[in-house]
């Protein structure tokens, strides 16, 4: 990993740390690598967004449903052990990793160049490995649960 791909990884992990607890009252913590889990075994579900403009690129989060239902609960103002809850974690979810979207490139470009960012929208299982071998990764817990967030960045020919 070069210098300017640690500087990245820096910001993901501050903003992404800091929109959860701000925007879902979720704390979480690096998670210990001997942690991760099989990604074979692992019962993920995950969203994800692209983004275009000065720079292109795609963002993800996966994660088992009791961290998608503490999103969606603590969001919602709503019991976790509502089936409300489980039925709105995926769009919780993506909406924080919206807010995570523009929170990460303001703080790597700042307030002048603009950004399309696309639509949240669900991920198959399937695409879990292709991310994790593809992008750069960075792993938190929350609440005993392992949460996987994606990113990659692409210089566009103008910027």
């Amino acid at each position: 990993m070069d210098e300017e791909d640690r500087c990245v990884n820096d910001v993901a992990v501050k903003v992404t740390g800091r929109i959860l607890c701000d925007g879902a009252f979720v704390f979480v913590d690096p998670l210990d690598p001997s942690m991760r889990p099989a990604i074979a075994e692992w019962d993920a579900r995950g969203v994800g967004l692209t983004f275009s403009g000065h720079d292109q690129g795609a963002l993800s989060v996966w994660a088992g449903d009791s961290f998608m239902v503490q999103v969606a609960a603590n969001m919602l103002g709503i019991d976790e052990k509502s089936k409300r809850a489980y039925d709105e974690g995926c769009d919780a979810v993506g909406e924080i990793l919206n807010m995570i979207a523009g929170n990460l490139l303001t703080a790597m470009y700042g307030t002048e160049p603009v950004f399309d960012l696309g639509l949240p929208r669900r991920l198959a299982k399937e695409q879990l490995s292709d991310e994790i071998e593809q992008r750069d990764c960075v792993w938190f817990e929350a609440e005993g649960e392992p949460v996987l967030f994606t990113f990659m960045l692409s210089k566009t020919e103008n910027a």
